[in-house]
């Protein structure tokens, strides 16, 4: 079983620092970081490769609501 928690609960106004809130999650022993689909559309692909990979490094999963 895997648990997940969305990034709206780690930041304020909609905005989220994802590396940082990635890493919070993890260590609290989340298994899956809900990313927001608008957010993805607004970062540049190496902020997205970026993420991938710590989410790799992490071995946190990420899933977009839609």
């Amino acid at each position: 079983m895997k648990f997940g928690t969305a990034y709206e609960y780690w930041s304020r106004e909609w905005v989220c620092d994802y590396p940082a809130t990635a890493k919070k999650v993890k260590a609290l022993g989340f298994d899956v970081l809900e990313i927001s689909a608008d957010h993805l559309y607004h970062m540049t692909d190496q902020e997205i490769d970026d993420l991938k990979a710590l989410g790799a490094e992490l071995g946190l999963e990420y899933r977009s609501e839609e």
